[in-house]
């Protein structure tokens, strides 16, 4: 049977995750594969990135690479400017949950 503790830590630790603010955005694409081709360099180099599409006004989609989910601004600025310092690319705090 599985451990009811372990499923309570990760219930919470989902529960959690959904409650993040912020994430780091280190590129934004009109082409799909040029935003997957990012996401992928970022993770090889051991960020968690993942890519979130959403379309403007005129229904044009962006695909948008970003990484980290944090609670509070200052733990958001704190790891883009480690990012920005280690990998000496641009960045920016992006909320979740908006373009």
């Amino acid at each position: 049977a599985p451990d009811t503790d372990v499923q309570e830590q990760a219930d919470d630790a989902q529960e959690d995750e959904s409650q993040a603010r912020f994430t780091i955005q280190m590129g934004a694409f009109r082409n799909e594969s040029f935003a997957n081709k990012a996401m992928a360099d970022m993770q090889q180099r051991g960020y968690p990135a993942y890519v979130h599409q959403y379309s403007d006004e005129d229904q044009r989609p962006f695909y948008l690479v970003r990484f980290g989910r944090f609670y509070t601004l200052d733990d958001a600025s704190a790891a883009m400017d480690d990012f920005k310092d280690r990998e000496q690319m641009p960045a920016v705090i992006a909320r979740i949950g908006e373009k």
